[in-house]
């Protein structure tokens, strides 16, 4: 399934902050250090501030046009924590992943590599169940889709059970799956019609609720 790329750079915030101006020095063609939008954000109160660089891009052939943003995820982590379109609503995956890998390979790994800054190198742009759960939870989700009826959803008394377990090996060992992510799952990679993914999408959240609700009491 197409999932947006992740960048990981290790580095506390006074090593961004040199690297940052570095980068600035030598950003190619098309990109910018947007510092209009860092002030925006900076002015705008919040309980805790955020150590954000922002950089804007315009569109050339494959890539759209788009601001990143390249946020402190802890004290030596910073992580590409969004990437907003300029001209539209909204980014497909595959134009998502274009900016970042344009970003990755243009504007951050000429610098990262002459100053041997560590990283993790963009993840993959393709993921399966593992991603999210362990592979026992895994199995369980794929066993339920491939014997479910495919227009009633779970509503049949061994698909319920099927869904059941799943739901509850998902809670069991803390699956990192969101229920955007189910649904997305359930129509591009098992055809299930996207209402019933939608169902089945609410009835995952509403089910990991309850059980996490049962544990804490």
């Amino acid at each position: 399934m197409n999932v947006f790329r992740d960048l990981y750079i290790s580095a506390n915030a006074e090593m961004m902050a040199a690297a940052i101006g570095e980068i600035e020095k030598t950003l190619p063609a098309g990109w910018i250090r947007d510092r209009a939008a860092e002030s925006r954000i900076q002015a705008f109160p919040m309980p805790t501030k955020r150590i954000a660089y922002y950089f804007s891009c315009k569109k050339e052939k494959r890539r759209p046009a788009a601001m990143l943003i390249l946020a402190q995820k802890d004290p030596g982590t910073f992580y590409v924590s969004n990437i907003i379109p300029i001209e539209r609503h909204q980014l497909e995956h595959a134009e998502y992943n274009v900016v970042l890998e344009d970003f990755y390979e243009q504007v951050f790994k000429p610098y990262a590599v002459k100053a041997k800054l560590a990283h993790s190198g963009l993840t993959g742009a393709e993921a399966g169940l593992e991603r999210w759960m362990d592979e026992a939870t895994a199995e369980l989700l794929r066993t339920f889709s491939s014997c479910a009826n495919k227009g009633t959803g779970a509503s049949h008394p061994d698909d319920r059970k099927r869904w059941n377990d799943f739901v509850l090996s998902a809670h069991r060992t803390g699956s990192k799956l969101d229920p955007s992510t189910l649904a997305r799952w359930l129509v591009e990679e098992e055809d299930w019609s996207p209402e019933i993914a939608e169902q089945l999408a609410l009835e995952y959240e509403s089910g990991l609720g309850l059980l996490a609700h049962a544990s804490s009491h």
